[in-house]
């Protein structure tokens, strides 16, 4: 373990995040919001967004569906950072 992955468990034991999980949550965090406006416009962009390679790819990588539940992200990002940070 380099000095850089002992920094991960203590932001885990802290109930804190890396930036990589920080960046991913509040991207998705942004997304769900969109879903809930009512404005058409918002609603194609969110559309185009959720056909994208990149969407697939993160929605898949914290296997979460699209229009989750703000604190649905929030509980499965964090569980996934942990579970990273004690598998080691």
């Amino acid at each position: 373990m380099n000095d850089w992955e002992s920094v991960k468990e203590v932001q885990a034991m802290c109930g804190s995040l890396d930036f990589v999980h920080i960046y991913a949550q509040r991207k998705m965090t942004f997304i769900s919001k969109i879903i809930r406006l009512n404005n058409n416009v918002l609603k194609a962009c969110y559309v185009n967004f959720c056909e994208s390679h990149e969407c697939i790819t993160l929605y898949s990588k914290f296997d979460i569906t699209t229009g989750a539940s703000v604190d649905k992200i929030r509980d499965t990002v964090f569980n996934n950072f942990y579970s990273n940070v004690a598998a080691r």
